[in-house]
C-alpha cells in the first residue's frame, strides 16, 4: 500500500498501536481512515469545508484539520475522475478536430487549439485505444468521410449509447494533461 498523507499516518502511529486500533477506539470506519491516508477519498466537501469524518479524525488526534489535510494534496485529478464534462470544452474540442480533419484553417483564438498543429493533435490521439481512435476518425472524418453516431454504431456493431460513451471517454482522456492519470478504456 502506498501511503501518501504522511502527516496523517505519523499522527496515528505516534499515538496508537495500529490503524485498526485507532479506528476501533474512535468508532470510525477503518476503510475510511485508509482512504484518507491513501488520498483516494477527499476530506473536503464541494463547498471547501471539511467532511464530518475528517473532522472526527482530526479531533481524535488532537490536530488542526488544515495541517492534517493540506488542500494541495487533495486535488481532483489525484483522487478520482468525474464524468462532468464542460459542454463548452466538448463542443470546442469537436470543432477543433472537425476543422483539422476538413482541412479548414484553425482559428488562433480558439483556447483548445491555440498553438497546436495537426501533428500535435495526431500525437494526442495516439494515447487513445485503437477502437476509440477509429470511432473518433469515423465521427470527424479524420481518415474518411465523417459519419453520424448512428452510422458509426452500425459500422462497429454497437449501440448509439455505447458510441457516445466511448466518445466521451476519449474526450476525458484527451483532456487529462498528465498522461499517467489517463482513465481505463471503455469495455
Amino acid at each position: 500500500m502506498a501511503l501518501k498523507n504522511n502527516r496523517l499516518r505519523r499522527s496515528i502511529q505516534d499515538g496508537y498501536e495500529s490503524f485498526a486500533a485507532f479506528a476501533k477506539q474512535h468508532k470510525l470506519s477503518y476503510g475510511t481512515v485508509i482512504q484518507y491516508m491513501c488520498l483516494t477519498r477527499s476530506p473536503f466537501k464541494k463547498d471547501g469545508s471539511f467532511k464530518p469524518t475528517a473532522l472526527r479524525i482530526a479531533r481524535a488526534l488532537g490536530a488542526d484539520p488544515s495541517v492534517l489535510y493540506p488542500p494541495d494534496l487533495y486535488g481532483l485529478p489525484q483522487t478520482r475522475f468525474t464524468l462532468e464534462v464542460d459542454m463548452k470544452q466538448l463542443s470546442a474540442a469537436r470543432r477543433g478536430i472537425g476543422l483539422l480533419s476538413s482541412g479548414q484553417e484553425v482559428l488562433d483564438d480558439d483556447p483548445i487549439i491555440r498553438g497546436s498543429d495537426s501533428s500535435e493533435i495526431t500525437r494526442a490521439l495516439s494515447i487513445l485505444m485503437p477502437k476509440e481512435q477509429e470511432i473518433l476518425s469515423c465521427l470527424y472524418g479524420i481518415t474518411q468521410e465523417s459519419m453520424s453516431r448512428e452510422e458509426c454504431a452500425e459500422k462497429f456493431n454497437l449501440s448509439v449509447d455505447e458510441i457516445r460513451k466511448i466518445e466521451i471517454n476519449a474526450y476525458m482522456k484527451l483532456s487529462v494533461e498528465d498522461r499517467k492519470l489517463v482513465m481505463r478504456p471503455f469495455r
